[in-house]
């Protein structure tokens, strides 16, 4: 029996890597005769028939295909795991749009139907801000504001104010800076009406400028040089003061419990008594309104006997003075920050304020007919602290040491020398 022998092959042991495993790839021959292996570049080169670097290139490219393939996949789970805004609950919605300020909840309203409801919720307009409106709500470049601009400003505001009107929020901060002694504007008759619509028993914070509209185009005003014109000025400006009475008459009406304000202030006495209704103020700043305007004692202590929790008081007052100037006692039992850095003509002659933390002040330009300074006498404002003010730990922008009442630091007699107007620590032959 013939047996037919067949020839003795080499056996070649492939092991590949597929492209989802990773397991580096090796490919080995068996069997060889030399015993050697081959690298698994130089392998595959062999037996494709290709050249080192075409081997290089498509492995480049395998590689680059399965990390784009697996980018898709991530972004595919992403998108899978990604919850849509218009899944979320109503009350979600609502405190999301409740971070936006007034131009984003008027951009927010104009993007769905279902968004412009939302924004109509009375409580995502518990902060009224009139002062974020822009003049122009689109600017491009080399854009001349004109009055076309200024017209469009008062039709959007006035738009707020009527839209504010219809959904009838509980309104807890308001500010806004419109003058209401412009009749062709008619500022004040929309902020009444808003007013009047609105909830503001549970306002806390308002600021109120209601003497200059700052975004009004100053070429707009029409300048006054002429003697008339000024006369037709200045009773403009008594008009303005005439309507504020009423306006604020009505504002403190309606915001009993409100604890912070700011705003211009006349010091009428219709005005001090108005004020004496909110008995919840932490915080007055009271700016100038009228310029060298006599202040009476008698309606600063009773402003000061009236707010009975007051915190913060911030008085900027331009008195005239001269040789019949007043000097002012402050009174207050609750009072801990007080700033009149910015009054004229304000001198102080006694306080009685036990709590008082803080005092900024600030020594001006004399605001009367040039006098000596030995004419006038003015107490020493180290005097005055020591006796009214035992708790006073700052003075301006120093911090006063445990001991100041018995021995003032050098550091000390600088600051009084900068802000006192006394004759001692008043240098020069004119009284400022």
């Amino acid at each position: 029996m013939t047996h037919r022998i067949r020839p003795r092959t080499r056996l070649l042991s492939l092991t590949l890597r597929s492209p989802m495993q990773e397991r580096p790839v090796t490919l080995q021959r068996a069997h060889s005769t030399t015993g050697t292996q081959t690298e698994p570049a130089e392998v595959s080169a062999l037996c494709c028939g290709c050249s080192q670097k075409d081997v290089q290139q498509q492995t480049h490219d395998r590689t680059a295909n399965r990390s784009e393939s697996s980018s898709r996949s991530r972004r595919h789970k992403h998108r899978q795991h990604r919850f849509p805004f218009q899944k979320l609950p109503v009350d979600c919605k609502l405190k999301v749009f409740s971070f936006l300020d007034t131009m984003g909840k008027g951009v927010a309203a104009s993007v769905c139907a279902e968004w412009h409801q939302l924004i109509r919720t009375p409580r995502l307009w518990s902060h009224i801000d009139f002062t974020v409106i822009p003049l122009c709500s689109v600017r491009t470049v080399g854009h001349n504001c004109s009055r076309e601009c200024y017209m469009a400003y008062i039709y959007r505001a006035k738009a707020l104010m009527k839209f504010l009107s219809g959904i009838r929020p509980v309104v807890r901060q308001l500010c806004f800076e419109y003058d209401i002694g412009e009749v062709a504007d008619g500022w004040l008759p929309a902020l009444e009406r808003m007013l009047q619509h609105t909830n503001c028993k549970e306002m806390k914070s308002a600021r109120l400028n209601w003497k200059e509209t700052p975004v009004r185009p100053f070429w707009i005003e029409n300048v006054a040089w002429s003697v008339n014109e000024y006369s037709e000025l200045a009773h403009k400006h008594r008009h303005r003061q005439r309507l504020f009475l009423n306006f604020f008459d009505g504002f403190t009406f309606r915001t009993p419990n409100i604890t912070h304000l700011a705003l211009p202030f006349d010091w009428s006495p219709r005005s001090v008594k108005c004020m004496g209704r909110l008995h919840n103020l932490r915080t007055l700043i009271l700016e100038k309104y009228f310029v060298f305007q006599y202040l009476s004692q008698g309606l600063l202590d009773e402003l000061l006997r009236r707010a009975t929790k007051l915190d913060k008081l911030v008085l900027e007052v331009w008195a005239p003075s001269g040789r019949g100037f007043n000097l002012y006692s402050l009174i207050s039992p609750s009072i801990k920050y007080l700033d009149i850095s910015q009054c004229r003509g304000i001198y102080l002659k006694d306080v009685d304020l036990p709590k008082m933390t803080t005092f900024k002040v600030t020594r001006h330009p004399w605001n009367g007919p040039l006098v000596s300074a030995d004419s006038i006498y003015i107490p020493c404002l180290y005097q005055v602290l020591v006796k009214g003010a035992p708790r006073l730990q700052q003075l301006n922008e120093l911090k006063l040491e445990s001991s100041w009442q018995q021995v003032p630091t050098p550091v000390l007699q600088t600051v009084l020398k900068a802000v006192c107007s006394c004759r001692q620590h008043k240098s020069g032959w004119a009284m400022y």
